[in-house]
């Protein structure tokens, strides 16, 4: 069963760690509660389970947390169903956001239920203003702005808030990392074995930590939520960075004569190509810094509205509407960006602090 991307039917029991660290005295484990509900509510159709049996294992969940975190307590983030989630149904231009989660019917039975308990039983903020992920980074930040960075880590399986600085803790594994800065982007190859056939199949997806992977998204964009990122990576692009034996020899012959008509079409006829986790990597891992990857998005987005099927608004009820290459390249970093402080345009703020 897959739910919000997460495959519930999968989940693991909580991580055998076998020593935990030190408990820092004051730090708080901000835990994604949306997820927790989810994990904790799941039922398999042949496994019904006891809603006693739910609470205790989100207790048991978040009281390992905190150990696994070295923290004292623990502050449940969650997102109620009224939230406006920040805006970002209106910020979304490219993709309606989360229309994936529409008249979803694979709900878990108890799911609403368990959320209200955890407000009223455990505390768990409800962020009726925003994202409990914004919810969560928002709280970090807060602790770093107050010389307090050691006070705060986030537990989350939410890879949206890797971008975000300060203290994670791995949920399945206890590990906890500390994001500092651009921080870096890599491709994770997973092998699995078929039941049915035996054959071996290898999956790629992009991991990382830092604002290297919000760049990463903003052009990748977030299934998850329905985000679409870059829609595709023009031709004149690949030639660049991906070329082909027919592109190179075009390229040669158009070295001698820039005004070759065959090698000219055979550039021009390359098919644009959507980007994943190896395309990705031939974009951003080379670079470095905020600037530079700041760059080379907004060059891609130029690229691409110069380019023939330009940048559509998704809500076409009233027929087709173009956006601005800037308008969809600003929506696209909104929707995707963990906000430090609670306002809209946090993105653009923090921007403005890089490029200075």
């Amino acid at each position: 069963m897959i739910v919000n991307g997460l495959d519930l039917g999968k989940l693991v029991d909580l991580p055998q760690v076998r020593q935990y660290p030190a408990t820092v005295p004051g730090r708080v484990c901000h835990v994604d509660g949306d997820f927790l509900a989810y994990q904790c509510s799941y039922e398999k159709p042949e496994e019904p389970k006891e809603f006693d049996d739910m609470k205790h294992n989100v207790k048991t969940i978040v009281e390992t947390l905190i150990k696994m975190a070295g923290a004292s307590t623990a502050l449940i983030h969650l997102t109620p169903k009224e939230s406006d989630k920040g805006g970002r149904y209106k910020i979304a231009l490219l993709s309606e956001y989360q229309a994936n989660r529409k008249d979803r019917t694979n709900t878990p039975r108890f799911l609403h239920v368990l959320r209200e308990w955890m407000h009223n039983e455990l505390g768990a903020v409800l962020h009726y203003d925003k994202e409990a992920d914004d919810g969560m980074s928002i709280a970090q930040q807060a602790a770093i702005d107050s010389g307090q960075r050691n006070l705060s880590i986030i537990a989350t399986k939410d890879k949206d808030l890797n971008m975000v600085p300060g203290l994670h803790v791995n949920w399945s594994t206890g590990e906890i990392v500390d994001v500092d800065g651009f921080g870096w982007i890599d491709i994770e190859e997973k092998t699995s074995i078929s039941p049915a056939t035996g054959k071996h199949t290898t999956s790629k997806k992009l991991v990382g930590f830092g604002t290297a992977f919000f760049w990463a998204q903003v052009l990748m964009g977030d299934k998850v939520d329905n985000i679409s990122g870059l829609p595709m990576v023009p031709p004149k692009v690949l030639n660049a960075i991906d070329p082909t034996q027919a592109i190179l020899k075009a390229q040669e012959k158009l070295a001698k004569d820039p005004t070759h008509a065959p090698s000219l079409k055979v550039l021009a006829d390359r098919t644009a190509k959507e980007i994943g986790p190896v395309m990705l990597m031939k974009l951003l891992g080379h670079v470095r810094d905020d600037k530079t990857a700041f760059e080379v998005c907004r060059a891609l987005y130029k690229e691409y509205d110069e380019w023939a099927p330009k940048f559509m608004h998704w809500d076409r009820e009233n027929g087709i509407r173009y956006v601005p290459w800037q308008d969809a390249f600003i929506s696209e970093m909104k929707l995707l960006w963990m906000r430090r402080y609670n306002k809209q345009d946090d993105v653009l703020d923090w921007l403005g602090q890089v490029m200075a």
